[in-house]
């Protein structure tokens, strides 16, 4: 479970309080400030419109090597006192944390960098896993296995597209679903989908040994 002082991610409801299935998946960060038994207070990173009380969020976080969700209720939500307030989220959890990631082999976690992707026409799916030739991400709409779907994303300022084929995908408990993609071959289908692969594998891979060293 997470502590003080860690970085949560979280899927918090609309601001209208009515979760929309075909709308895009969105992930705000933030650092939890207080636990008291199941209750969480999480202040948020940024300024931004604060979300009702009363509604479900998923928080996403990392417990030793393990990357976990759990499902919360919004019981109370206020604002720090800055020129710019932040949201102040009270969160009391109603279940025990789950694993957000299926894959026993070398992952890298697309979230803490927070790496969306655009698969056809859904934005803002968040990434995974990735490796030099895939990409695992999380939607909120159903795609056909074996589906050539068109993705898009940027990563250092820079674009990168291209066609991938849905390889497996796994039906989540909160209404949501895994899917891993191999990137097809772009003598067929043009673009430079390959190359953002490989960048952020090598990114995340040069972050990891960093933080292995205690850099």
């Amino acid at each position: 479970m997470p502590s003080v002082g860690d970085t949560v991610r979280l899927q918090l409801p609309s601001l209208t309080g009515i979760t929309d299935a075909a709308a895009p998946t969105a992930l705000s960060s933030g650092l939890v400030a207080g636990i008291n038994g199941s209750r969480l207070t999480v202040v948020l990173d940024k300024p931004q419109a604060c979300p009702p009380a009363g509604g479900t969020v998923t928080l996403f976080f990392f417990a030793g090597s393990d990357f976990l969700r759990q499902q919360g209720r919004l019981d109370v939500v206020t604002l720090t006192a800055e020129e710019l307030p932040r949201p102040i989220l009270g969160i009391d959890r109603l279940d025990a944390p789950v694993s957000a990631e299926s894959r026993q082999a070398f992952r890298i976690t697309g979230f803490e960098e927070q790496v969306c992707v655009r698969i056809e026409k859904e934005r803002n799916c968040p990434m995974v896993d990735v490796s030099l030739t895939g990409i695992a991400i999380v939607t909120r709409r159903r795609y056909p296995k074996g589906l050539v779907a068109m993705l898009e994303f940027i990563f250092q300022g820079q674009p990168y597209a291209g066609r991938a084929r849905i390889q497996n995908l796994r039906e989540l408990p909160d209404e949501h679903f895994r899917y891993g993609l191999q990137a097809a071959e772009e003598r067929s289908f043009p673009g430079n989908l390959k190359k953002g692969l490989q960048a952020l594998t090598l990114h995340f891979q040069r972050v990891q040994l960093r933080e292995r060293r205690g850099a």
